[in-house]
């Protein structure tokens, strides 16, 4: 009787076992035609509400791989991962919106400690947050803590971004409701 070998996994098969040790729900997605990388789905509540965002985590390494083998170029794999956490909070977006959302974007980075709001046509409004990771492999309390604190935020912020998108006020009064709301520090 021969003992098989156990299956190698992929980091983000790796972060997948981190993640559901920690009563997190964590979906693996194997390249396929509707996705060229490997990307790692991760449910999360809303405290406020009951809709629940994907956060979508994948390596850059892998998004550049296949982005430089689509143009043709030779791609050498970099030894840091960079493991990019990224929430969609809006994927409706006018081009209209677009330039007012940035401003809305920017008012929210200004007041929140880790990761980076954004807004585009094709994403619509978005949270990511990027994490170098040399060995591939982290610990459940530090990718826990950064999708608690993403979840956190959110909570905060969609409230926030209907109301805007409802009511248009100007940048200045909003942005005194924003610094009300999040106070000296997210």
């Amino acid at each position: 009787m021969t003992n098989a070998a156990p299956p190698i996994l992929s980091p983000l098969q790796e972060l997948q076992g981190i993640f559901n040790q920690g009563d997190y729900n964590a979906v693996f997605v194997p390249i396929s035609e509707e996705s060229p990388f490997e990307q790692l789905l991760l449910g999360i509540a809303v405290p406020e509400g009951e809709t629940e965002f994907p956060i979508q985590l994948f390596y850059l390494n892998d998004l550049s791989a296949v982005v430089e083998a689509q143009a043709g170029l030779d791609f050498e794999p970099d030894p840091a991962f960079i493991l990019l956490f990224n929430l969609p909070l809006l994927t409706d977006v006018s081009a209209e919106d677009v330039p007012n959302l940035a401003q809305v974007a920017n008012l929210f980075n200004q007041v929140t400690p880790i990761g980076a709001f954004g807004v585009s046509l094709k994403d619509g409004f978005f949270l990511k947050h990027s994490l170098i990771d040399i060995e591939a492999r982290m610990s459940v309390q530090v990718l826990g803590s950064i999708v608690e604190y993403m979840t956190h935020i959110s909570s905060k912020v969609l409230p926030l971004l209907e109301r805007y998108l409802q009511e248009k006020p100007a940048l200045p009064s909003f942005a005194q409701s924003v610094h009300q709301i999040f106070g000296a520090a997210a």
